[in-house]
């Protein structure tokens, strides 16, 4: 009986068009037609000094018949042709050469070092030792290092130690322990980074994570959520998405679209909140935003800090510019600065100071200690312990004043407008001055009081002072031009035409006895105004008419004077007539 003897490498070589080498296992179906008057054997085959060897044939020779078939595993190993005890599996793959390296993906590459393995088609390794280029979509490339493992299709590992890039189209670029765990994610290089997310980016540092299209450029335990930024730090955190934590240390951009921008230990919690730096400072009202400073909360929403220390903001659209301590929860309220200040009106303002305290709703502190606008469009400019209580009541400054009446007004020291629309300025003087009606004007000047128009040669002044008991006004004869000389008798006759009655002011019960303005203008035209009447002109007037007087008595005496004379020559006259009797 003839035999047809076949060895496995020329039938696999015959089929598969090359051959195998270097740790490929494989099943392999061997089917061929028998000759007649020939008995078929399957042998083993081992060539140690050939191309390759095959062991572990599964099933036994078959019985003769006219067409037969045997399925079998078959192992080869490849002596290396460069390096040292190198192994390659796969066609068109290649060692360059190193020791201990394993090449079995089609067309992979290992360029050297020691025990590096491509197991995949069209792997890369440069070199290094250990790494591992393992993704069942080939294509991956690791450039050196130790212990690394590019797992993802298309993925790279250009150097470093321990990283695994485990992602489709992943980069880590070195560093120690990265990770590129998902598609498209990037670790440049840094200690222990983990690209979690799809499209994510850690740029280096240590211990950092990143979301999907997250992005970590730097630092030390930072955490980027979904779509958010870390620039770097340390332990900073953004678990809302969209956010950014510029750096610093222990910041959480907590909202959507938060931002810290650095500092230490600021938390911005809601949407659109945010935080400039500073430290131990919380923006949580949504959109609300905190420059700086320490320790101050904005929980209004669109609420403002811009700086200071242990500020807080708690309703809508307030400000606090900065300063100390200072609360603003009135809505829209603001406090520019200062220290420990208290703004709970709407739309109220204090501008700085300390201790200073605004309810009422558009009140206004603007500055100064201890004061307080306590009702709708109170006023406080400044000073020390003013209160304005009175609707839109108004204390510009001084110390320890009141307006309590609605409209009214309180200067100086000690000045109290208690009434409705009552002006009420006191001096230095350390005692209340009150108001005692509505709609009064009051003055407290222990000094005097003094109105001027002016200064220079045209200047006129009208003044009171304690104890004249009337006002005075400029008659300087420097201040005054256009002399004309005056017939005081003619103004005499003027006067003792004029109408005088007895009247009172209308709505006023006081009584008085004086010329009307009219007839009094018609009969000494002096002014453009015949409604009012002027002291100076009436004063004027008074003294002309008595002059004008003066020379008419002064006649009269000088008539009574002629007939008293007439009177004694009569007399004697008579007398000397009655003696010649």
């Amino acid at each position: 009986m003839k035999k047809l003897l076949f060895t496995i490498a020329s039938y696999l070589t015959a089929s598969l068009g090359f051959a195998p080498s270097a740790f490929a296992i494989s099943t392999v179906s061997l089917t061929w037609t028998q000759p007649p008057g020939y008995q078929s054997t399957l042998y083993e085959s081992t060539n140690l000094n050939g191309s390759w060897t095959t062991f572990g044939v599964v099933n036994p020779p078959v019985t003769a018949q006219p067409t037969n078939q045997v399925t079998f595993f078959y192992v080869a190993v490849a002596p290396s042709t460069a390096g040292a005890n190198n192994f390659i599996g796969a066609g068109n793959a290649t060692i360059g050469g190193g020791a201990s390296n394993t090449n079995t993906g089609y067309g992979a590459t290992i360029g050297g070092g020691i025990n590096n393995t491509a197991a995949f088609g069209n792997a890369t390794i440069g070199g290094g030792s250990g790494n591992i280029s393992s993704a069942g979509g080939g294509f991956t490339t690791v450039g050196g290092g130790n212990n690394n493992n590019a797992g993802g299709g298309y993925s790279t590992i250009s150097g470093g130690k321990l990283n695994f890039a485990r992602g489709n189209y992943s980069f880590i670029g070195g560093g120690f322990t990265n990770l590129a765990y998902n598609d498209y994610s990037v670790v440049a290089g840094g200690l222990q980074n983990n690209a979690g997310g799809l499209e994510s980016f850690v740029g280096g540092g240590g211990n950092n994570t990143a979301g999907n299209f997250a992005t970590v450029a730097g630092g030390v335990f930072n955490n980027a959520a979904d779509y958010s930024i870390i620039g770097g730090g340390y332990s900073n955190s953004v678990s809302g998405n969209y956010s950014i934590v510029g750096g610093g240390l222990n910041n959480n951009a907590a909202g959507l679209e938060a931002v810290v921008a650095g500092g230490w230990l600021n938390n911005a919690v809601n949407g659109n909140d945010t935080i400039g730096g500073g430290d131990h400072n919380t923006a949580s009202g949504g959109r609300s935003t905190i420059a700086g400073g320490t320790q101050s909360s904005a929980s209004g929403y669109c609420s403002t800090i811009g700086g200071g220390y242990f500020n807080i903001a708690t309703n809508d659209s307030v400000t606090i510019g900065g300063g100390i301590g200072n609360f603003a929860g009135g809505r829209q309220a603001t406090i520019a600065g200062g220290s420990a200040n208290t703004n709970i009106a709407y739309i109220g303002t204090i501008g700085g100071g300390i201790l200073n305290l605004a309810t009422g709703d558009y009140s206004t502190v603007a500055g100064g200690e201890i004061n307080s606008a306590l009702n709708s469009s109170a006023t406080v400019s400044g000073g020390q312990q003013n209160i304005a209580s009175g609707y839109m009541a108004t204390v510009p400054g001084g110390i320890q004043n009141t307006a309590s009446g609605d409209y009214s007004f309180a200067a100086g020291t000690q000045a109290k407008a208690v009434n409705k629309g009552a002006f009420v300025w006191a001096d230095s003087q350390t005692a209340n001055f009150s108001s005692t009606a509505n709609n009064q004007f009051n003055v407290r000047a222990s000094g005097g009081v003094l109105f001027t128009s002016g200064s220079g040669a045209a200047n006129q002044t009208v003044s009171w002072t304690p104890g004249s008991g009337s006002w005075s006004f400029t008659s300087d004869r420097n201040a005054k031009e256009n002399f004309k000389p005056l017939d005081s008798r003619k103004i005499l006759e003027k006067v003792a035409q004029l109408p005088l009655t007895e009247w009172n002011y209308k709505g006023y019960g006081d009584r008085h006895v004086g010329p009307m303005a009219q007839d009094f203008h018609a009969a000494f035209p002096f002014n453009a105004d015949d409604k009012m009447l002027n002291s100076a002109d009436e004063a004027g007037v008074s003294l002309a008419a008595i002059q004008g007087l003066n020379q008419k008595l002064n006649d009269k005496d000088a008539e009574i004077q002629e007939l008293k004379q007439s009177v004694a020559e009569l007399k004697k006259l008579v007398q000397l007539i009655a003696e010649k009797k």
